[in-house]
């Protein structure tokens, strides 16, 4: 969901009159809060009633019922027979589909991003950029939040993130400790950030490493706010990549999985550099590889603002990168 958030724009920056109404899962509600661009926001939770309440809903009378996948999905072919739009433009199995409009359906060996920026062309919406980045609007409570508890750190920080959704993407807690107590980070803030779940693990980390400030979110708005408010971030692979790239932030991914997952996956900001892993456990990853690329990305970041100082700076009054 935080890699369509493009689409929305570009939807009614093409259709300026037209009310949005955006269909997600409960789980990716929380992407669009505050987001200036969705008129409203249908839940699908897969339970019975809800479920029922939602396809009633959908018989109301839409122009356009637009699902991006390029590939066969059961639940979006529920949804397009529901649909009462005029057009419904989707991915086609069958001559008997319940689309009556084609998306692309050949997007190999490219960028999620883009996969989405070529779905829209199909109905006529163009985005610019080869690589549209997300598009998160945190609320102002989560960036009050941020403040108050990061206020003496200012703009100065970096975000560390241990968490991911499933265990094969997760980096040990020894080999966290080891980083974090690292010379090269003694003079840095650092924040951690960490999901509810892996609450444990994380007060290993913090009581094992002096220099390190525990965040405690309280939803992902507040990690929105956080990330945006940071000077760069090093993760796992997981949602934060691409939160870090709706702010143009300086990355450093630990990424584990097959080459044509990294392909899709990869962070899109600016400045970034990834570990891909031996295989697709992230653990096989060492210490010293993720040190080095610390090294790599200072670098990287140093020298885009040499070559481009107008460009490229840091704003830390607005916790940006302007152009």
């Amino acid at each position: 969901m935080i890699l369509t958030t493009p689409a929305f724009s570009a939807i009614k920056k093409t259709y300026p009159d037209a009310e949005l109404h955006v269909l997600c899962s409960k789980a990716n509600e929380s992407v669009l809060n505050n987001n200036p661009f969705v008129d409203e926001v249908l839940i699908y939770d897969k339970k019975f009633f809800s479920t029922l309440s939602l396809a009633i809903k959908l018989r109301s009378k839409y122009e356009i019922h637009f699902d991006p996948k390029d590939h066969y999905s059961s639940e979006s072919s529920f949804f397009a027979l529901t649909s009462n739009a005029v057009k419904k433009y989707g991915y086609i199995k069958k001559s008997s589909s319940n689309f009556n409009h084609p998306v692309n359906q050949h997007l190999k060996n490219i960028h999620f991003s883009t996969i989405i920026k070529k779905q829209l062309e199909c109905m006529g919406v163009n985005i610019n950029d080869d690589l549209p980045k997300p598009e998160l609007f945190p609320s102002q409570e989560s960036i009050k939040y941020v403040n108050d508890h990061l206020k003496l750190l200012g703009s100065d920080f970096n975000v560390i993130n241990i968490s991911a959704s499933k265990e094969i993407k997760m980096w040990p807690v020894d080999n966290w400790i080891e980083l974090i107590n690292d010379d090269i980070f003694k003079s840095e803030n650092l924040v951690l950030s960490y999901a509810p779940s892996e609450k444990d693990k994380a007060s290993d980390i913090l009581s094992a490493c002096e220099n390190l400030i525990e965040f405690k979110s309280r939803s992902l708005e507040d990690v929105f706010a956080l990330v945006k408010a940071s000077k760069a971030v090093i993760t796992i692979d997981t949602a934060l990549v691409h939160i870090g790239a709706a702010f143009n932030k300086p990355i450093l991914t630990l990424f584990g999985g097959p080459d044509k997952e990294y392909v899709k996956w990869k962070a899109i900001s600016d400045i970034e550099v990834t570990i891909e892993s031996h295989g697709n456990k992230v653990s096989s990853i060492m210490v010293n590889d993720v040190i080095n690329a610390w090294k790599d990305l200072l670098s990287k970041i140093q020298w885009s603002m040499m070559i481009s100082p107008k460009k490229l700076s840091f704003d830390f009054s607005k916790n940006s990168i302007q152009e």
